[in-house]
């Protein structure tokens, strides 16, 4: 692959929480971005942090009992009005939990042994499906999707992935799944795509170099905007191209802690994560990283008519109750005087829109502070 020296310029931002292992990212355009990771020094407790707290991204312990020793994978569920999380555990099981019953329970979505226990899963989500991927201790891509109810249909796969796997869904209706190469390896990308929602996979072929880590991916107007750390100096590479075949990458000084960033795409702007890699004596080393690129080619429209829809949808107020709201994640009605009611009154914004990721962060920090 060829390789520029001309640099978008990376706006980066160095976060207080910590981990040896990149962050995942979800995001929306007018409801911010939500960060999620899992800290070694904290025996593997999982933290998520938002730029819509006050002040902004501190550090939130999601479940004292969860934990995980690689990357917790998050996504908001917009239609739903969730967020939703998945992490491997040390028994190789794949759970998923979400912000509609305040971080309460998780469900196993594959049972103990499904995977290593120190490598995570992905999600996204596509048009009334919650997509799980996750990496098969026979080196295997696997498939699983979950409605609102929470009905699981698993799809396993011959897909050859090496690391925790990545997913992204473009408008188009098509789900990408990609993998890179181990931590002690020297492997190339691989990329894989489906369109008929994970029950079966092509293979897209796109740059051969070495990965260190999973690669992420954003589909936007026909444009592939790719991530991924170097294999040999853990450097950010990013790409823009309509032709993952022939593409130029521009490399970064920035090193990757345990390789594998993250990227979503948040409005006009392109949002990356990584853990930094620094010497023992640099005060950032092992922090968490956000940095942010410009998305070059057109970017995405708001689509006010989602957004109208929803707010449309939950007017007027159901709850006959004067002393009780309805909470869109829980879709009941909750005492406002409790820890649910508060934060959804908290996360509606000016305009009648409720902030699913406000949501998701004030029941955290609700409930540790009333226990």
């Amino acid at each position: 692959m060829n390789h520029s020296t001309d640099l978008p310029i990376l706006e980066m931002e160095v976060l207080e929480g910590m981990s040896p292992w990149p962050p995942s990212l979800t995001g929306e355009e007018l409801f911010g971005v939500l960060v999620a990771w899992s800290d070694q020094n904290q025996g593997g407790l999982i933290y998520l942090a938002t730029d819509q707290q006050n002040p902004p991204n501190q550090p939130l312990v999601v479940n004292p009992k969860w934990t995980s020793w690689d990357t917790p994978a998050i996504a908001i569920a917009l239609e739903w009005e969730r967020v939703y999380l998945a992490w491997t555990d040390d028994t190789g099981a794949i759970n998923l939990a979400n912000s509609g019953d305040g971080w309460d329970t998780e469900i196993k979505i594959a049972p103990a042994g499904s995977s290593s226990s120190d490598t995570g899963p992905a999600l996204t989500f596509g048009i009334e499906l919650l997509f799980i991927a996750w990496t098969t201790p026979k080196g295997l891509l696997s498939i699983a999707t979950c409605d609102k109810k929470g009905t699981i249909k698993c799809y396993p796969t011959q897909c050859s992935a090496l690391s925790r796997p990545s997913l992204a869904w473009s408008d188009g209706h098509v789900l990408y799944a990609l993998s890179g190469g181990p931590l002690n390896g020297d492997d190339p990308m691989r990329f894989y795509f489906s369109r008929d929602e994970g029950q079966s996979f092509g293979e897209l072929y796109g740059p051969k170099d070495p990965c260190l880590g999973p690669p992420s991916l954003v589909v936007l107007n026909d444009y592939f905007y790719l991530v991924w750390a170097d294999a040999k100096t853990s450097c950010l590479n990013f790409v823009v191209t309509q032709n993952l075949e022939d593409c130029t990458a521009i490399q970064y000084s920035n090193a990757c802690h345990g390789g594998g960033p993250a990227l979503i795409s948040v409005g006009d702007e392109l949002n990356v994560g990584w853990s930094i890699l620094a010497p023992p004596e640099d005060p950032t080393a092992h922090h968490l990283a956000l940095g942010k690129l410009p998305i070059s080619k057109p970017g995405p429209s708001m689509d006010k008519d989602k957004y109208a829809k929803r707010e449309q949808a939950r007017a007027p107020d159901p709850c006959p109750d004067p002393m009780s709201v309805y909470d869109p994640a829980q879709d009941k009605c909750v005492p406002k005087g409790g820890c649910y009611g508060a934060c959804v009154l908290g996360s509606f914004m000016p305009f009648g829109l409720f902030n699913p990721i406000k949501y998701a962060a004030c029941v955290i920090a609700c409930k540790s502070h009333t226990k």
